[in-house]
């Protein structure tokens, strides 16, 4: 998941997970048998450090997909008592609110797919 695209697709499949495992079982097969890859032990170690790096970067992205889908469903508590609610003849006060943008609208227009 790059963090340079202006649109940000969220709601699909965390496919990330895939490339985690791939680099995981990679990981693996150079550290216990650097052979069956040609590779000294050293290189097998280095190689399966490279690919955990990888791994762990992907596994960060596919976090973050995860945690947007799980979040979506619920929305932070807000509580207030009558007596906190601000009085006034000009405005009618409506609750606590954020400036709604073009990422905003998107967001909403993938959760009707």
């Amino acid at each position: 998941m790059a963090q340079s695209q202006t649109v940000e697709v969220l709601l699909r499949p965390a496919v990330e997970l895939y490339t985690v495992a791939v680099c995981a079982g990679a990981a693996l097969l150079c550290l216990v048998v650097p052979w069956s890859l040609a590779l000294s032990p050293t290189l097998g170690i280095g190689s399966a450090l490279a690919f955990l790096t990888f791994g762990a970067i992907r596994w960060w992205d596919a976090w973050a997909i995860l945690r947007y889908r799980r979040n979506i469903r619920r929305l932070p508590r807000y509580v207030m008592t009558s007596r906190d609610v601000p009085v006034s003849q000009q405005r009618l006060f409506v609750g606590r609110g954020f400036r709604w943008d073009q990422r905003h609208t998107h967001r909403l227009m993938q959760t009707y797919r």
